[in-house]
């Protein structure tokens, strides 16, 4: 890539910076699980741990991309950039995915660890395998060229005929003229954008789905304190008597006296010890 002109060079630079940043926090959070074998035990930081490899593998190759293209690289060097780009980038958003199905199977429906680890294989091994599949196929059917600031899936010559357009009538051509990557926009919707713009909308909706729920709970919670509340200021805060408009114990009858020597003692109770009499209390009343 050449830096001789300022927009060139500052792209360069910001590539770098935003590439090491990345890089220098995908390997905190791998040290941070790697680390902890509580952490290594759950599905999630699983998760997490995969999505930092792939992260940190992509902004690694990112950083030196001036070394795998041509003038500094060659075809072979070219190649694996593709192929480690290809490969990191997919299986990175796949990994997010599979952390939104982990997200809204323990919030929403209440998954335990227990039951987690019947689908955990198929959240840690689907991105890998469909991006290992995917770099294998564009690998094989030459589709890794220089596309602008690094190596990816891209015609070469850049501005070529793919087969498709020809096979469209939109060329007077009647054979493709790439000499590399024919037919290079299909595969990379298929490969990489359609499967991203897929991941995004279905983690847009997981998230709605989470929010709704987590906010269900919350109001849940809210209205049962609520009236635990109202229920304490009932059975605590009763009405103050005289002495000489309180007759004598004898005289009263035995379940006011009982009521009497009831409120006393959740006066002297701990609040838990309080909350769990006045529920007895009010599922006493109701039968």
């Amino acid at each position: 890539m050449t830096t001789g002109d300022p927009y060139n060079l500052a792209r360069s630079i910001l590539q770098k910076l935003s590439c090491s940043i990345s890089l220098l926090c995908s390997l905190m959070i791998i040290s941070s699980i790697t680390s902890s074998k509580i952490n290594l035990s759950k599905t999630q930081q699983r998760l997490l741990l995969g999505i930092s490899c792939c992260d940190s593998i992509t902004s690694a190759i990112w950083i030196f991309t001036d070394l795998f293209m041509p003038p500094s690289g060659n075809i072979h060097t070219c190649n694996a950039q593709g192929f480690i780009i290809q490969f990191g980038n997919i299986s990175n958003v796949l990994y997010m995915v599979a952390l939104q199905i982990q997200y809204v199977l323990t919030i929403k429906y209440g998954w335990n660890d227990t039951k987690m680890k019947k689908l955990e294989g198929a959240l840690l091994g689907v991105p890998p395998a469909f991006g290992s599949g995917t770099a294998i196929t564009a690998l094989v059917l030459d589709l890794y060229n220089p596309a602008d600031w690094d190596c990816w899936i891209a015609p070469y010559p850049g501005d070529c005929t793919s087969t498709f357009e020809i096979n469209k009538g939109n060329s007077d051509l009647e054979e493709t003229d790439c000499i590399r990557g024919n037919n290079a926009s299909i595969y990379q919707w298929a490969f990489f954008f359609a499967p991203l713009w897929t991941a995004i909308v279905f983690c847009i909706g997981v998230m709605a789905v989470v929010v709704k729920s987590v906010k269900k709970v919350e109001e849940r919670t809210a209205r049962a304190a609520l009236k635990s509340n109202r229920i304490s200021r009932l059975v605590i805060r009763r009405p103050s008597r005289r002495s000489g408009d309180v007759p004598h114990p004898d005289a009263r009858g035995d379940e006011e006296n009982a009521a009497d020597r009831q409120t006393i003692d959740v006066q002297r109770q701990s609040p838990s010890a309080v909350r769990f009499t006045l529920e007895h209390t009010a599922i006493r009343q109701t039968t």
